[in-house]
């Protein structure tokens, strides 16, 4: 290769690296712009307005923590010291949101466990109905929770309870079926208006009765979920003289003003008996905790997992009780 060709190489190669650099300084302020606006957006407004609420469920703080260090990064490409410095203290800070909301350290249980959930949100299946089964029959629950587990039709419901043979069934109203090894008592169905559903029922088993709440919230990210879950911890209330269990898609992340109602009420099973990475959805990289179990004082949580699957676009949730003594 001749030097005068060498020459036109580099000087192609530095042209280009020009017009990187002036591209990145001119995208750099927008950009740090947008990253800090959407951090202070999420540590005020958060998803209390509900068009805003987009905003808020689209931006978990692991995307905030990974769009600060790309922001920093441009503004070091770009020369901007001081906006490197914010952007720096950003990702240090989003970091630490991320550790604290979606990373849980709990100390496992050794007591023996009364009772034992598997929920599941199967609509996202990639690998079909044998999929489903296999996975579910590996934890060997005691209770079968199941949303957006197909239409309300005969033979779909024969399917659940050849494939459960040893388990009690409800219907598939609302898409939602349970599945027990006890005594299924009669299973309640309720609307949130066109916002999602419910189903609630009396369970029984070894000897010990409980009130099973199984949830299903409407995706839609504009409406408000404050009303929704306001009714939900107005009827949750009515049973706190029994052994209450809440769980199901809420399609609502955890970090949610509205749950406050929730937790002055009932805890948060992986929350307190958790292990490992929070998020539930969307699989194969989860970013939102939206799958959640809940209970009250008189029933104790000994072990929560979020189950990772590539059968489903949501985990699975495993989790194991016992009766407060």
């Amino acid at each position: 290769m001749s030097e005068a060709t060498l020459q036109v190489a580099s000087t192609a190669t530095t042209e280009c690296q020009v017009r990187r650099r002036s591209v990145i300084a001119r995208l750099e302020p927008f950009l740090a712009y947008v990253v800090l606006s959407i951090i202070a957006f999420r540590l005020t407004v958060a998803d209390w307005l509900p068009l805003f609420s987009v905003v808020y469920y689209a931006t978990p703080w692991v995307l905030v923590c990974g769009a600060s260090i790309v922001a920093a990064i441009c503004s070091a490409i770009a020369g901007e010291p001081t906006r490197v410095g914010i952007l720096l203290f950003a990702v240090v800070g989003s970091g630490l949101f991320v550790f604290q909301q979606s990373w849980r350290t709990n100390s496992v249980s050794a007591e023996d466990s009364d009772l034992s959930i598997f929920f599941w949100n199967v609509y996202g299946t990639t690998q079909g109905w044998d999929g489903i089964v296999e996975t579910i029959r590996a934890h060997d629950p005691d209770i079968i929770a199941i949303s957006e587990g197909g239409p309300n039709r005969p033979e779909k419901i024969a399917r659940y309870l050849e494939a459960f043979p040893e388990y009690d069934g409800s219907d598939l109203k609302g898409g939602m079926i349970i599945l027990t090894r006890g005594e299924l008592g009669a299973v309640s169905y309720d609307e949130f208006g066109n916002h999602g559903s419910m189903r609630s029922a009396n369970v029984k088993i070894n000897g010990n009765t409980y009130y099973l709440v199984l949830v299903d919230i409407d995706s839609n990210p504009i409406y408000s979920r404050r009303r929704t879950l306001l009714r939900l911890a107005s009827f949750v209330e009515q049973w706190e003289d029994r052994r209450l269990i809440v769980v199901g898609d809420f399609n609502t992340p955890l970090d949610s003003r509205h749950f406050d109602p929730l937790r002055r009420k009932l805890h948060h099973a992986f929350t307190e008996n958790g292990n490992g990475w929070a998020p539930t959805w969307p699989l194969p990289i989860p970013m939102l905790e939206l799958d959640h179990v809940w209970s009250n004082d008189r029933v104790m949580i000994t072990e929560c997992q979020h189950l990772w699957t590539n059968n489903s676009d949501h985990r699975p949730v495993f989790a194991k009780f016992r009766v407060a003594r």
